[in-house]
């Protein structure tokens, strides 16, 4: 039998699935233990009629034996097996696709070597095509050698930036620009040291003070 095709001989699947799937489609998909208990005698009862057993038999062919019953609901469709390709084919095919990697490229010219070493007219048209793919992937190698090349340079010069950034921060910033916070507490600090010191040291070039003659 052909695959998913074997319920057709089951008298069960043919008769009772049917009535199964109808009920899925009203809704009754689900149902407890003790709702089962209960109605399994009754259901079964309204199964397991005579007619309705006969009515499963005759639908699979076997009560009466007739296998054009089952025969009719077959869908076979015959196919004709394809040809293994030949050894040349393939290694033609493989010599006409792109190279993708370094491999694959020397893998190529060493094929179109050895068939430029045997060369005769009817190749001569699928030599011209494989050069044509080699070139096609050299080319498209140097785009991309380009191109990574373009974002090393890019990644490289937002690194130096960011590096000549970072040097700048920790150096004096010009007057214009302003200063750095630690500068200015160092600087507040020291206004502040120094005020507190001429209020609290004597006055060095004070003249004595004269007391008038008694």
């Amino acid at each position: 039998m052909p695959p998913h095709s074997s319920h057709l001989l089951k008298p069960l699947d043919q008769h009772y699935g049917q009535i199964v799937e109808q009920r899925m489609r009203l809704g009754f998909n689900h149902i407890d233990k003790i709702d089962f208990l209960t109605a399994f005698p009754k259901a079964r009862m309204m199964a397991y009629k005579a007619q309705t057993v006969r009515n499963s038999f005759t639908a699979t062919g076997l009560v009466p034996f007739n296998p054009d019953r089952v025969y009719q609901q077959l869908t076979v469709r015959l196919k004709t097996p394809t040809p293994p390709q030949s050894r040349s084919s393939d290694t033609q095919s493989s010599c006409l696709q792109t190279p993708q990697t370094p491999r694959q490229f020397k893998r190529q010219m060493t094929k179109t070597k050895k068939r430029i070493s045997r060369h005769t007219r009817s190749s001569s048209e699928a030599i011209g095509e494989v050069f044509t793919r080699a070139s096609k992937a050299y080319e498209m190698s140097i785009n991309k050698l380009t191109i990574a090349q373009k974002e090393l340079h890019d990644l490289w010069a937002a690194h130096e930036k960011e590096k000549q950034k970072r040097q700048k921060s920790k150096k004096q910033i010009s007057h214009d620009q302003g200063i750095t916070r630690e500068e200015a507490q160092a600087l507040v600090q020291g206004q502040i040291e120094a005020s507190q010191a001429v209020t609290t040291a004597p006055a060095e070039h004070e003249l004595p003070v004269s007391h008038p003659p008694v």
